[in-house]
């Protein structure tokens, strides 16, 4: 008999592997940037001079620098276990968003092959189709009188021919079975590449928030920021909000922009190689080969688009700084009544509070109205865009097709290319206005990180007197 003693318990083995792996990659890795410290400023007239120009000023100068501060300051500072584990997950986004790109080649392929079916398909009904019907009717009269049962039967008989059969076959294999396959490797590649992107962006957010929030408490910044840096407003909104859009946002557009790219090298080849050259002398035109005239088609179509909107939206990242920072005004307007609302009340002063918010509030209504006429100019551009976007493949394939060098099942194939190419060149058009609120966010932070860098050397400087160059606080204007 069995000693009871040697059974085997589940929960044995996966409770201690389970800690295990929360240990080795959970969350509280990412929370060392609570306890993170920078090592002493170095005192030099040259910095202090910059970091005093950078709170002064409303949005922090250099957007890329300080993106790249942001970004350097995780990949670097956060331990080597952290970014071992970021690593991990960038290098998976990475790979299953190439191997998400191969599917979507694979399914234009299986796009082909199955559109060809139809062609075949009208081909075998074309060619038989009339000497069908004749035969019927020469072996029935009366079916000459009775369309719907002449139809009938010409379908049965042309369903049986060995041919057709064959073409219903394969109609049947490619939505059966490797339709299913296609999407299910789709599915896997995609969403593994996203819950590995999203798992990296809320890492880096756990991390760098507690690293912000440790500099911010850390020398009194806090309350220099509050008193003595006033363009730096609602630091708590910086941390809070605008942290969280960086990470979310900077890892989101990368992984686009990285599946954007893989997509315009896999489909610029097919469109470039597999369908060859065109000859516009085939349609009465010039004598000139073109090599990749679908994909040049393409990347005109794209270029000029990219150009148009590019005009029309090049003043938003402004816009919507200006608005963000009217906002934020209004927002400090309404929290300084709350909380000054003794005194307030004690000198009647409502009135006057009320004009002051008023004033305020029509800021925001004004820059509003500014921000929505031009997102009304690139709604308007990006749906004329997008519906041309769905025919002009098939316009651009048209003479090949009409002079026999395609088939059917090709020109489904090179509008799905087309549509893929076109939209990888359109993919900082496509994104403009993602970019312009990711400016203003990243140049918020910038003051913020320059006020807190500010105050750290300002008390580094207290420590050693004897260095001070420069007189304290913010620069004038």
């Amino acid at each position: 008999m069995r000693d009871p003693s040697l059974k085997l318990d589940p929960q044995g083995f996966w409770g201690p592997l389970k800690g295990m792996l929360k240990r080795a990659f959970g969350y509280q890795v990412a929370n060392k940037g609570w306890d993170h410290n920078d090592p002493p400023p170095v005192l030099s007239d040259k910095k202090k001079k910059e970091l005093q120009q950078a709170t002064s000023m409303e949005t922090a100068r250099g957007t890329f620098r300080t993106l790249m501060d942001m970004v350097g300051m995780y990949w670097t500072k956060s331990g080597k276990h952290e970014i071992a584990i970021a690593s991990a997950l960038a290098a998976t986004t990475l790979g299953m968003s190439a191997l998400s790109v191969d599917v979507l080649v694979e399914y234009s392929e299986w796009n082909r092959q199955f559109m060809d079916i139809f062609q075949n398909v009208g081909a075998i009904v074309l060619q038989n189709k009339e000497t069908i019907t004749n035969e019927l009717i020469a072996a029935n009269p009366d079916l000459a009188n009775d369309a719907p049962k002449l139809a009938f039967e010409v379908g049965q008989k042309l369903f049986n021919m060995p041919e057709m059969s064959e073409q219903f076959d394969d109609f049947i294999h490619k939505l059966s079975v490797e339709f299913p396959i296609v999407v299910a490797k789709y599915l896997a590649t995609a969403i593994t590449a996203f819950t590995s992107a999203q798992h990296l962006a809320l890492r880096w957010r756990t991390w760098i928030t507690g690293k912000f929030t440790n500099e911010w408490l850390k020398d009194k910044a806090f309350y220099k920021i509050k008193h003595a840096y006033s363009h730096i407003d609602n630091p708590n909104q910086r941390i809070q909000e605008d942290l969280d859009k960086l990470t979310d946002g900077v890892v989101s557009i990368s992984t686009e922009g990285l599946e954007s790219l893989l997509k315009l090298t896999a489909f610029s080849t097919l469109l470039y190689t597999s369908f060859g050259m065109f000859n516009p002398a085939t349609l009465g035109g010039p004598d000139i080969d073109i090599q990749g005239y679908l994909f040049w088609s393409a990347l005109g179509y794209a270029a000029v688009g990219t150009g148009a909107l590019g005009a029309i939206a090049h003043s938003l990242p402004k816009i919507f700084r200006n608005k963000q920072v009217a906002e934020g005004i209004y927002r400090a307007g309404l929290m300084s009544v709350e909380q000054n609302a003794e005194q307030i009340a004690l000198n009647n002063g409502e009135d006057r509070e009320k004009e002051v918010l008023k004033a305020q509030f029509n800021d925001v209504v004004n820059i509003s109205k500014q921000y929505i006429n031009k997102r009304k100019q690139m709604m308007v551009f990006n749906s004329v865009h997008a519906n041309l976007g769905s025919i002009i493949p098939y316009i651009a394939a048209a003479p090949m097709f009409f002079t026999g060098q395609v088939t059917l099942g090709q020109i489904s194939q090179t509008a799905y290319a087309f549509q893929q190419v076109e939209n990888s060149f359109s993919f900082v058009m496509n994104n403009i206005q993602f970019f312009a609120s990711m400016k203003a966010n990243i140049d918020r932070l910038g003051t913020l990180l320059s006020g807190i860098r500010l105050a750290h050397y300002e008390k580094e400087e207290q420590s050693h007197p004897s260095t001070n160059t420069a007189p304290s606080g913010p620069a004038p204007k």
